[in-house]
């Protein structure tokens, strides 16, 4: 997949409250990433939505859902761990909350095309630096949340 075209920030606004919804979020799930009960009930529970809400808000903002959602930043953070540290696969499973490192795998393989281990074995620039690189999925004009979210927080 390729990154595809980056809206330019006057095609894509939030409020501020969405903004404010967005880092919530983002500092819920991060905090919580290595809890395999992060998913939806977990969420609403937490932030204080009904689950319609949660998805429609999160649909309307960034273009998913919110198991989907989770998934993106497990991912994410996992890629972070495997190019940063020299955790082995289970480790990373663990810490972004998957407790069978057999389906953390398949979910890291469809995310990324390439299994954990291939992924870990290839150079990238910034390597158990800072990571450089960008995150595989169609952007379109909803989907700048993740430049802003992750631009805002460190994963």
């Amino acid at each position: 997949m390729s990154l595809g075209s980056v809206p330019t920030p006057e095609e894509t606004t939030f409020s501020q409250a969405d903004e404010t919804f967005l880092l919530r979020l983002n500092k819920i799930v991060m905090e919580n990433l290595a809890n395999p009960d992060l998913n939806t009930p977990f969420l609403c529970q937490t932030i204080g939505m009904g689950r319609t809400s949660l998805y429609n808000k999160l649909k309307t903002l960034t273009g998913m859902g919110s198991n989907d959602y989770i998934n993106k930043l497990r991912m994410e953070k996992a890629i972070s761990f495997l190019i940063n540290n020299d955790m082995s696969i289970t480790e990373v499973a663990e810490k972004v909350g998957f407790s069978n490192s057999r389906y953390f795998s398949t979910v890291f393989k469809q995310y990324t095309q390439e299994t954990p281990t291939e992924y870990k074995q290839k150079d990238y620039p910034g390597k158990k630096g800072t990571v450089v690189r960008l995150p595989q999925w169609k952007c379109n004009s909803n989907s700048v949340w993740f430049l802003f979210c992750f631009k805002s927080q460190q994963i």
